[in-house]
């Protein structure tokens, strides 16, 4: 497995890894492991008969709702549905890949997984951290292989269309001199607030506003509940151990309270060839001949060794335990084998192996007296554990026979019945409610009609049951609380469009050959001169620069004038004077730089050309229930 593990994988892999671990964190990792009940086996979508889950859509959302707690009912659904087409186009992008002919075998998976750092140690790939990592993950390896596979495929994929774009000398010429270029330019900034004096608002004009914007003034719908909490720190107060029973204990688990025994092993590998079988055989008898004419296990290793990871050392692996054995060949021959001992071909999926062992230690007990405290705690974990499955078991099977109180559950398992303040789908800053997996069964459609909750895993340490006690749908705010906020909001909006209007009217006038010193005296504007102004100028407002950027070359018989709304509601006019074309003279070290930053921009667009139009090509079916 471990020689497997290390197949070597270059060129673009090497990055790609790490895209592919986040990637499957954030979009697999958790939707894989909780698919499980009727939400998962409810489609969001279908692309190319591959479904895409409700629960893969409301992990994700859920996941983004913590970081934005209170977002709109409105904002809530666009949200979902950028998640949805999200993992649409991932599948697109997928299955495109896979029609293309790129592929990525278990072997080469295996050998990405075993070089990144995440799954080492000392610098080994290590089964045991693999392990812990997945499970920290909740994911199972083959989910976890399968998500690097889709990510590396869609990487292959972009890869591949990346690498067939190009710039030309003269693309690099114009880049340069566009990214150089100076424009000289006036412009004048009409304030709106000069405008909000002279505006009177209605409370017609509020009251049609309100209706129009409803939306925008919604209380959101909260509730508030009853629970009861099974605490694993709870029950491991209450059990208290006798002496005996921890000296017990110890012995029935004395390996946990040992140095394990360790060998320190040199190896050398050999891997079979598909396309010639026997061949391996070969290689094997001539590293027998080498071993068997006196040369050195080290010399021998580095000669014909094929792991790339220990023929450079001699065929090193350093000091194993029984738990970091890669082979249950290793685990078999090396307990018996003594020092010096070179082992006989171990046969193995990829080829063979041979080892030797260099030293070992012989397992060393603590004693109780040094352990004692560890020992408490683990029987106290131990026996606290077992409890909480039997009794989260209990509490599951209680409140579902029992669907309309709490009551039941809470005096069979001697738990308190407890009770929250009113909160909304955001929680609260404290106590249960700001769990997001208490918020979503709080608001879940089969509680608000009146049932218990499923259980609801707080963390490894706290379960509960929650139902509604008081529910409160979402409703509109009254009119008379909001329509100060509202008169504020039109009179900004109205003085932003008479500022724009007055802007419009004075670009009318530069336009018709009026000169920018008449429009200023006839409209009241106060010019600025820009000059010699750079595209990342940071003196002037992003939004008037980029206008300024925008507008056509001034022609001889015209000028060139624009204007723009700005975000506080102002408005700004500008005149451009002139264009100063930027030198492309710059050092080749600058240049190679831009070709590959423009080589960059068109793999970028090409890659989104690429993507739409296999968007267009798939077969995507949307399901109903994922608008609900």
């Amino acid at each position: 497995m471990l020689q497997s593990m290390r197949a070597g994988i270059h060129g673009w892999i090497a990055w790609i890894i790490i895209i592919a671990l986040v990637a499957s964190m954030l979009l697999w990792g958790v939707s894989s492991y909780l698919n499980q009940g009727a939400n998962a086996q409810l489609g969001a979508a279908d692309v190319n008969g591959q479904l895409i889950s409700l629960q893969d859509v409301t992990n994700l959302y859920n996941r983004i709702r913590m970081q934005e707690p209170n977002m709109t009912t409105a904002k809530e659904q666009q949200t979902k549905k950028a998640i949805l087409e999200n993992l649409v186009m991932k599948q697109v992008m997928v299955t495109a890949a896979k029609t293309n002919g790129f592929s990525i075998s278990k072997t080469q998976l295996e050998g990405i997984i075993a070089q990144d750092p995440i799954f080492q140690v000392d610098g080994q790939f290590s089964q045991e951290r693999f392990q812990a990592v997945l499970s920290r993950m909740m994911m199972s390896p083959d989910q976890f292989m399968e998500s690097i596979r889709a990510s590396i495929l869609m990487g292959q994929l972009q890869s591949g269309v990346g690498l067939t774009t190009f710039s030309l000398p003269e693309n690099v010429v114009s880049a340069l001199q566009l990214q150089q270029q100076q424009r000289d330019f006036r412009y004048s900034i009409i304030p709106a607030n000069i405008f909000s004096n002279k505006i009177n608002v209605s409370a017609q004009d509020v009251q049609e506003y309100y209706q129009k914007n409803i939306e925008q003034y919604q209380l959101p719908e909260k509730v508030k509940i009853q629970y009861v909490d099974l605490s694993l720190d709870n029950l491991m107060s209450k059990i208290k151990p006798t002496a005996a029973e921890l000296k017990q204990f110890y012995q029935d688990n004395v390996s946990n309270y040992s140095i394990p025994a360790s060998w320190q092993v040199a190896q050398i590998t050999l891997h079979k060839d598909p396309k010639s079988p026997k061949a391996v055989e070969a290689k094997l008898q001539k590293v027998e001949q080498a071993l068997k004419s006196g040369k050195s296990f080290a010399s021998v290793a580095k000669e014909y060794s094929e792991d790339p990871f220990t023929a450079k050392t001699g065929g090193d692996m350093g000091w194993l335990t029984s738990a970091s054995l890669s082979q249950a060949a290793f685990a078999s021959a090396l307990p018996s084998m003594k020092i010096g001992e070179i082992s006989k071909p171990i046969a193995t999926p990829t080829g063979y192996d041979i080892v030797k062992l260099e030293n070992k230690k012989a397992q060393k007990v603590k004693p109780y007296s040094a352990v004692a405290s560890t020992v408490k705690r683990a029987y106290v974990q131990q026996h606290a554990e077992k409890q909480f499955t039997d009794l989260n078991d209990q509490l599951a099977n209680v409140t579902f026979e029992n669907p309309d109180s709490l009551a039941p559950a809470a005096k069979q398992l001697g738990l308190k019945v407890q009770s929250t303040a009113w909160f909304t789908k955001s929680g609260l800053a404290s106590g249960v409610s700001k769990n997001i997996a208490v918020q979503n069964a709080a608001f879940s459609d089969d509680v608000l009609s009146g049932n218990n909750s499923d259980v609801v895993n707080l963390n490894n340490k706290d379960s509960l049951v929650l139902r509604v006690l008081a529910h409160q749908a979402a409703k509109p705010q009254a009119l008379a609380s909001v329509s100060a906020s509202i008169k504020q909001k039109l009179v900004k909006q109205m003085a932003a469009q008479k500022a724009q209007s007055l802007g419009e009217k004075a670009q009318q006038a530069l336009t018709s050959d009026a000169s920018y010193a008449k429009v200023a005296q006839q409209y009241g504007l106060v010019w600025k001169n820009a000059s010699k102004i750079k595209r990342h100028n940071q003196s002037i407002n992003s939004t008037v620069l980029a206008e300024a950027f925008a507008l056509p070359r001034p022609q001889k018989t015209a000028v060139s004038v624009g204007g723009v709304a700005l975000a506080n509601g102002d408005y700004a006019v500008v005149m451009l004077n002139k264009i100063v074309n930027g030198s492309s003279k710059v050092s080749q070290q600058k240049q190679t730089l831009y070709k590959q930053q423009l080589q960059q921009t068109y793999a970028e667009l090409q890659v989104g050309e690429v993507a739409k139009y296999y968007r267009r090509q798939a077969k995507i079916k949307y399901f109903k229930h994922n608008e609900r």
